[in-house]
């Protein structure tokens, strides 16, 4: 649940994952992706196929859409990652984390403004053995969680 005051509550359906086979290590991004939309962002994959087609190992993916606020505050936004990703929220790279590491959590933050829809773009690249994607958010009034469906919108 949410206790922000005159919170607005979306209608969204998620965001679109484009998920792609590396054709080498650090070559990211590259052939025919796997499209889907994907509800939230919150996934330990543990070495496994995240998506039709591609694999366990050397794969890149790229979320974009729009996300939108609840209320008009300062947003917290945090990633639990394994391996690289980066986060863009209304142009701004909020997250830059697109290095190896075992699941480490990074953070950033940006003004929003209660119901307005903002672009996303999430990138994200894992090289070999876990790997692990969780997007959460928070800020005053609002306890720390998945960001939800309801917020995400894949168009």
């Amino acid at each position: 649940g949410n206790f922000m005051v005159g919170a607005a509550y979306g209608t969204g359906d998620g965001l679109t994952g484009s998920y792609y086979n590396d054709p080498q290590q650090d070559n990211h991004f590259q052939g025919t992706p796997t499209v889907q939309i994907d509800p939230v962002i919150n996934w330990n994959w543990n070495g496994g196929s995240p998506a039709t087609g591609i694999g366990g190992n050397l794969w890149s993916a790229e979320w974009t859409g729009k996300i939108q606020a609840l209320g008009t505050t300062t947003y917290t936004f945090g990633v639990n990652i394994d391996d690289g990703a980066r986060v863009w929220i209304n142009g701004q790279l909020v997250i830059d984390s697109w290095v190896y590491q075992a699941p480490t959590w990074h953070y950033g933050t940006i003004d929003l403004e209660a119901g307005k829809q903002y672009d996303i773009k999430i990138d994200f690249f894992q090289g070999y053995g876990g790997s692990t994607l969780q997007f959460y958010w928070g800020a005053k009034g609002l306890p720390w969680q998945v960001v939800p469906k309801s917020q995400l919108y894949s168009k």
